[in-house]
């Protein structure tokens, strides 16, 4: 990732750290680290559609029963399609810009699976930008996304040697001696432990999709 400009925050998804196993994005990373650093939106992408799974059919059943509105037309054949997708995340941008916010194009992240976008403002603080992006993703896309994110998870024949993958992504990014197996709240646990660069949470994001172990499931009534 290019380096974020002075009057930024860092946001990846919109999943609330005390219910959703990819915290904070599609993964994001902890705010109060961040303050005082644009907003970086996350979302997924990929060139072909991806092949549904059984947990993905799950989920989509699951937001279906409280999600509304133009993300419940794009779920009720219970996939997700990456154009689909684009187009929750352009509703998104679009809901920002109608907030007085700044979006750019999305553009690839580097974790090769989700697309990103800045968003600014010349006027709003961090906690007011965070809540406009909070209001315009879950009215728009994070349903969308859970589903999404869990269809790009591989085939459990495919994902042998991922867990070791990730811990030599780790080691490379400069943070050794992770143990594989970790659940991705565990894992969050120890990036922010470790104080990790921005190349560890990318080994992160990367690999819990690919290993299955995100998607968000709806918020508790």
């Amino acid at each position: 990732m290019a380096a974020i400009p002075v009057g930024s925050i860092v946001v990846r998804s919109r999943s609330r750290a005390n219910r959703y196993p990819l915290r904070y994005s599609a993964g994001r990373r902890p705010l109060a680290a961040l303050l005082g650093v644009a907003v970086v939106l996350l979302a997924s992408c990929g060139e072909r559609d991806p092949v549904t799974n059984d947990r993905a059919q799950r989920l989509a059943e699951e937001w279906l029963v409280s999600t509304t509105g133009a993300q419940a037309r794009l779920l009720k054949d219970h996939v997700v399609s990456v154009d689909e997708y684009r187009m929750a995340l352009e509703a998104v941008r679009e809901c920002v810009v109608d907030h007085g916010m700044r979006a750019t194009p999305l553009q690839p992240n580097p974790d090769g699976i989700r697309l990103e976008f800045a968003l600014s403002s010349d006027t709003a603080n961090a906690t007011e930008i965070g809540a406009v992006w909070d209001e315009c993703w879950r009215s728009n896309a994070e349903a969308v996304e859970s589903v999404f994110l869990a269809q790009q998870a591989l085939p459990a024949t495919e994902r042998d040697d991922l867990d070791d993958d990730l811990v030599q992504c780790l080691d490379r990014a400069g943070v050794p001696d992770v143990p594989t197996g970790l659940s991705d709240a565990a894992l969050f646990d120890r990036l922010v432990g470790s104080n990790a660069p921005n190349t560890a949470w990318t080994c992160r994001e990367r690999y819990m999709i690919l290993l299955g172990r995100v998607g968000a499931t709806p918020p508790t009534q």
